[in-house]
């Protein structure tokens, strides 16, 4: 029986990782880490413009629906200098939807569909049936990082929006 105990004990002190091991793991757990990291960086980016064309998508569609619906104009107004410091939808003085600026991301417009950006207009406004003042396309993007795929919203004349994902990642042409 003392023996027994003694071996028991034993077994018992020998459970369990040592100090080497651990710092092993956690050295590789961090290089692991860094490699991941810039692939991180870029679907977060991704995920940004996504979100960006996503809001600029069903700002415009609440824009049309609210324009025929009231029977009146809906703007969509620009919060600052570029469609990427957020916007509204208001009917005359009142606000009815909120966007927030866009972290990271840069938005351009192609007003004459020709596949090159020129000046953004501060406002799109939507009569009350439901067609916009005129054509546009909205294009988002990371600014200098090819590997984030540029996304585009479009107005067409009859005031549907549409979203196109750009195929060939030249941000110089728009969404193609």
């Amino acid at each position: 029986m003392h023996r027994d105990y003694y071996s028991q004990m034993y077994r018992q002190t020998q459970t369990g990782f040592t100090i080497i091991e651990l710092m092993i793991v956690v050295a590789i757990a961090a290089i692991l880490a860094l490699f991941a990291m810039p692939s991180m960086q870029d679907t977060v980016l991704n995920q940004r413009v996504r979100k960006s064309v996503s809001d600029m998508h069903l700002s415009l569609l609440f824009a049309r629906s609210e324009a025929i619906k009231r029977n009146a104009t809906i703007n969509l107004v620009r919060g600052g200098a570029t469609w990427a410091d957020g916007w509204t939808v208001q009917s005359g003085a009142t606000v009815l939807r909120t966007n927030d600026a866009l972290s990271s991301v840069t938005v351009a417009c192609d007003t004459n569909a020709n596949g090159v950006a020129d000046a953004c207009p501060a406002t799109i406004s939507f009569t009350r049936t439901g067609r916009p003042s005129s054509m546009i396309d909205f294009w988002s993007y990371v600014n200098g990082n090819d590997k984030v795929i540029m996304r585009c919203v479009g107005v067409s004349l009859s005031g549907r929006p549409t979203v196109v994902v750009d195929a060939d990642n030249n941000t110089a042409n728009g969404c193609n």
